[in-house]
């Protein structure tokens, strides 16, 4: 089984590079939707988020409301960790739950994770290869007020809360840009498959 972490700044494509990873035939497993299980109503993840946050952050079907949980979050560096806390170590549990599953079935093909904080939170250091999705910080703005109806300036929040993605590319074994279009991308997904 070959490992490949992948990460890449907010609003980079990642989730594309995912996807057309998918199609070639890697097994993704994605943070995002990990962590979106763990905290649904009930789960220990959802009850400490709400004592920690208040009932405020819950829609009427008490699910979280993740767009105003984001507002907070991204307002306050205290309170991005505090929540970072409460879900990275469960999330980085399934992960590795998912990955001994695949072993002990003797998975021999590509494994993707796709993890945005997988720097942040040193599980590259569990990977084979890392491959990291980067685009100009214009186009991150304007994919971040298109998907999720945010202002400029907490675009640029969003963006400045995570590691710089220069700095990031120094993790890199491969580095796909997605500022241009979708040909584009499958382009150097083409070419990252066949080098794995």
């Amino acid at each position: 089984m070959l490992v490949v972490g992948l990460t890449g700044g907010i609003a980079c494509g990642k989730s594309t590079v995912a996807a057309m990873l998918a199609k070639k035939g890697a097994i993704v497993i994605d943070a995002d939707q990990i962590a979106r299980d763990l905290v649904r109503p009930q789960k220990p993840a959802w009850s400490e988020i709400v004592n920690c946050f208040g009932e405020e952050i819950l829609n009427p079907d008490n699910t979280l409301n993740r767009s105003l949980l984001g507002k907070l979050v991204f307002k306050e560096k205290k309170k991005r960790l505090e929540l970072e806390r409460i879900i990275h170590p469960r999330v980085k549990a399934e992960i590795n739950r998912i990955c001994k599953r695949l072993e002990q079935k003797n998975f021999q093909g590509v494994l993707v994770l796709d993890v945005p904080l997988l720097v942040e939170t040193k599980m590259y250091k569990n990977v084979d290869f890392v491959v990291v999705v980067v685009a100009s910080e214009d186009i991150q703005v304007k994919r971040l007020q298109k998907r999720n109806l945010l202002t400029v300036e907490e675009a640029l929040r969003r963006i400045s809360a995570q590691m710089p993605l220069e700095k990031k590319k120094g993790y890199a074994d491969f580095i796909i840009e997605n500022n241009g279009n979708l040909t584009e991308t499958e382009a150097r997904v083409e070419e990252l498959w066949r080098i794995l």
